[in-house]
């Protein structure tokens, strides 16, 4: 199974992965079939049947990729917290003005 998975992952840009792991990965474990992820695969040698795959863990076994990815959540949080504050701070503003107004 890791080696379908990695050789998957492996065909893939950061960007792509970042944006569709679980659906990578699922879709390396299971397979598609028209357009989907199928929902099992079966081992033909013993008739086992893998139905679910719970995704715990991504990590890169490159260091450097992994430092790469580290500072992209860092990045992507931090733009999200200045996006939230900047609208907090014109709605504030927006108020502000609205009561300067009515008096």
């Amino acid at each position: 199974m890791k080696s379908k998975v990695v050789a998957e992952v492996a065909g893939k840009t950061l960007d792509e992965f970042h944006k569709n792991s679980a659906r990578i990965i699922r879709s390396s474990v299971f397979g598609m079939e028209h357009g989907k992820v199928k929902d099992r695969y079966v081992f033909s040698t013993n008739n086992l049947v893998i139905t679910n795959v719970d995704i715990k863990l991504i990590e890169s076994s490159d260091k450097e990729s992994q430092a790469s990815l580290q500072e992209i959540v860092k990045m992507a949080i931090q733009i999200t917290i200045d996006q939230v504050e900047a609208e907090a701070q014109a709605a504030a503003e927006k108020e502000k003005q609205e009561a300067l107004a009515k008096f």
